[in-house]
């Protein structure tokens, strides 16, 4: 993502792009790998908070990999600007 694209996401909906990329391989092979993990464990705690648990519960479930998330994280703001269901677009998930 570019400088100039970037200024307009809060760090929260930064994660969350960033996890989509990281996850792409993963959906595809139908199983997470070890990056996809390291991933959801470092940006986790921004998911959580940015208000994208239905969609990173959406994703992880059928990984099984929902044991990567606390979901006892208090979300500071419902709002958020990204569409959470940007997933299908951006990964291809019917």
């Amino acid at each position: 993502m570019n400088l100039t694209l970037q200024s307009h996401f809060t760090d929260n909906e930064s994660a969350y792009l960033l996890w989509l990329d990281k996850l792409y391989g993963s959906l595809k092979n139908k199983k997470i790998s070890s990056e996809a993990q390291s991933a959801t464990l470092n940006l986790a705690p921004k998911l959580l908070a940015g208000g994208y648990l239905a969609p990173v519960k959406m994703i992880l479930e059928p990984l099984g990999a929902m044991h990567l998330v606390s979901l006892e994280v208090q979300t500071e703001s419902k709002k958020n600007r990204l569409r959470s269901r940007l997933i299908e677009h951006w990964c291809g998930v019917p």
